[in-house]
């Protein structure tokens, strides 16, 4: 067809006529263009975009290099931040990185909360300083920050009571405790040893006692755990058994399976034992021998 309109033109200017208009007509793609092309040469003409795009409510995109402040990149798309944070790692109220003016970021917990710079409100009993009425930062004199509250300090064999607010003394077995009841002590009181979170006069069987040090505990006692196949014993070994359960003896300090027989009681062949087992209930290997007209009565 171009031919037939320019017949006169010689055949290279007619290709350079061609790659001018296919040139004008196209151009470059934007530099946010991937591989892929475009429609045309503005970053919203993307065929696909190379880093991150922004989708609009009329299903337009347009193609950046990052995503702008109060957005963040999932996969190639820029989505919207929860609408306190100025910055976040995802959409959600608690996944901000930064907050937009009159908020402030809470750590810990990575949500913006609302900051009152432009109307003083009283702070929660007991805070001296705060950044909201719930959350404490200095505390007033006989009194300790906790968390994120100010709880009242008590003496030593004293607990705070948050319902009664006052100091109330703790189990007698302990020194100090967080709480009432004898498995709320945090330290065991003169003449107590820790056992697994609780404070008493003595270790219970299947514990041994250890002497007091000062590098574990604060200096008290502790009662262990004896080795499983101790009954009570005097250490953590299975040698040092002081005494067995039931079917077991103590030898040398180490419980071993009894095999021998009481009074009255008497050993008997591997096949007589199998044949009483059998017909009398499977009775143990050291048992009174059955007289044989018992064994047979019981076919």
């Amino acid at each position: 067809l171009l031919e037939a309109s320019v017949p006169s033109l010689p055949l290279a200017n007619v290709l350079c006529i061609c790659v001018c208009i296919v040139f004008t007509t196209l151009g470059p793609c934007d530099p946010e263009c991937s591989d892929d092309g475009c429609d045309g040469p503005g970053p919203q003409q993307c065929v696909t975009c190379l880093h991150f795009f922004l989708k609009f409510k009329n299903n337009s995109r347009l193609c950046v290099s990052e995503c702008p402040q109060r957005f963040w990149g999932d996969r190639r798309r820029c989505k919207r931040c929860y609408s306190s944070c100025a910055s976040c790692s995802g959409s959600r109220s608690n996944q901000c990185t930064s907050c937009v003016p009159g908020h402030h970021l809470t750590e810990g917990t990575d949500t913006c909360t609302a900051s009152y710079t432009d109307l003083c409100k009283k702070c929660s009993e007991n805070c001296l300083k705060c950044t909201s009425y719930s959350i404490c930062t200095e505390c007033k004199p006989g009194t300790s920050l906790q968390g994120n509250r100010c709880q009242r300090s008590c003496d030593d064999g004293f607990y705070h009571d948050a319902q009664e607010d006052e100091c109330r003394p703790c189990h007698k077995a302990c020194a100090t405790c967080a709480a009432a009841g004898v498995e709320a002590c945090s330290r065991c009181a003169k003449g107590f040893l820790m056992e697994e979170w609780r404070c008493v006069s003595s270790c219970s069987a299947g514990f041994y006692a250890t002497e007091p040090s000062p590098e574990i505990a604060d200096g008290h006692g502790i009662c262990r755990r004896c080795d499983s196949s101790c009954l009570t014993c005097a250490g953590p070994s299975r040698q040092n058994c002081s005494s067995c359960s039931s079917g077991h003896r103590l030898q040398e300090g180490v419980c071993v399976v009894n095999t021998g027989c009481t009074d009255g009681q008497s050993t008997i062949s591997l096949l007589y034992y199998m044949l009483a087992s059998m017909l009398l209930e499977n009775k143990p290997c050291c048992i009174s021998p059955p007289r044989f007209s018992d064994v047979f009565k019981a076919k």
